[in-house]
Formats: C-alpha cells, sequence, structure tokens
C-alpha cells in the first residue's frame, strides 16, 4: 500500500519534469535510483527475501521522487 503512495508521487513528478524540461535532471535521479536499487537488492534479498525487494524498490522510487 506505502509502495503505491511512492509510485503515484513519482509518476507526478515524471510529468512535471517532463513538462518544466528537465529531462537531464530526471534522467540523473532515475540513473542514482537505479544504482541504489540494486545494490540494496544485494544487501537486502539474501536476508530478507520479498520484502527486501519491496524495501528496495520503496527506496529507490522516493529517490526519483
Amino acid at each position: 500500500m506505502g509502495a503505491s503512495a511512492v509510485v503515484v508521487v513519482a509518476t507526478n513528478y515524471t510529468s512535471l519534469a517532463m513538462a518544466a524540461g528537465q529531462e537531464r535532471t530526471f534522467a540523473m535521479s532515475v540513473t542514482i535510483a537505479s544504482i541504489i536499487n540494486v545494490l540494496l537488492n544485494l544487501l537486502l534479498i539474501p536476508f530478507y527475501g520479498a520484502t527486501g525487494a519491496a524495501i528496495s524498490t520503496v527506496a529507490a522510487e522516493s529517490v526519483v521522487s
């Protein structure tokens, strides 16, 4: 449920960034979020499984928004 709220905010930010001509800033934040997601997945999944993957995704999405 909480992840849905983060995705909604990230989607709105995407639209706003594109409308404001901030493609480069958006691309950089998505790149950083992807790196964070992969690193957190490597750290959290072995210990927490699917819950670790969910935590990683929410953390990465919060970087984008």
